[in-house]
């Protein structure tokens, strides 16, 4: 797993979050999940402060499975890292990640080429700016997460807000999207919490 969020870890693992499922506006189904290479985890104090920081990088090769539609995903140079920081009760944490990303369908690849060919029809009519922003390939896809943890043991409140941009091509959405959770664990065994969504695709 990419270390993107406080719960990056633990999503397959339920009882681990303060959820019975992550909070899918943040959380969903997007492409940047996992990855092959290097996760480098650094702990150490900065006076009273706990902090530690993860710096990663890989690739990835996968198929992301859509209704009625599947795309084949290549993700080379991965690259990102994670800081969190924090103090008693309260926490901080940010991340921020880059790739190189190609989508491609093979039936879709064989329309768009006859359909979008530079020297015939659609093409020519269009121009190559437009007819590459319909491609998704090697584009530069970017991640950036900000979050807060405050957490007083009877009562909590957690919040992340991330921020995804797909590159040039127009196949893709970018998206913003935050949640924030209240919770309480008052009763013994038990967390109660209520949360808040939204997601805005662009």
């Amino acid at each position: 797993r990419i270390p993107l969020f406080y719960y990056s870890d633990y999503i397959d693992v339920g009882y681990a979050m303060p959820w019975i499922e992550a909070p899918q506006a943040v959380y969903g189904d997007g492409p940047f999940k996992s990855m092959q290479g290097i996760n480098i985890t650094y702990s150490q104090p900065l006076g009273p402060l706990d902090s530690q920081i993860q710096i990663y990088a890989g690739n990835n090769d996968e198929e992301i499975v859509l209704p009625n539609f599947s795309l084949d995903l290549k993700m080379d140079n991965i690259t990102g890292m994670s800081w969190a920081i924090g103090y008693e009760w309260i926490e901080f944490r940010a991340t921020y990640f880059l790739a190189e990303s190609t989508g491609s369908n093979e039936q879709f690849d064989q329309l768009f080429t006859t359909l979008f060919d530079p020297t015939l029809g659609l093409g020519a009519v269009l121009g190559g700016d437009y007819v590459d922003d319909l491609r998704w390939e090697e584009d530069e896809p970017t991640f950036a997460g900000i979050g807060i943890n405050m957490d007083w043991g009877d009562y909590f409140i957690l919040s992340e807000a991330t921020q995804v941009r797909n590159g040039d091509n127009i196949v893709a959405a970018d998206v913003n999207s935050y949640y924030i959770t209240f919770g309480t664990r008052i009763i013994d065994d038990w967390t109660f919490a209520i949360t808040y969504t939204r997601e805005d695709d662009e």
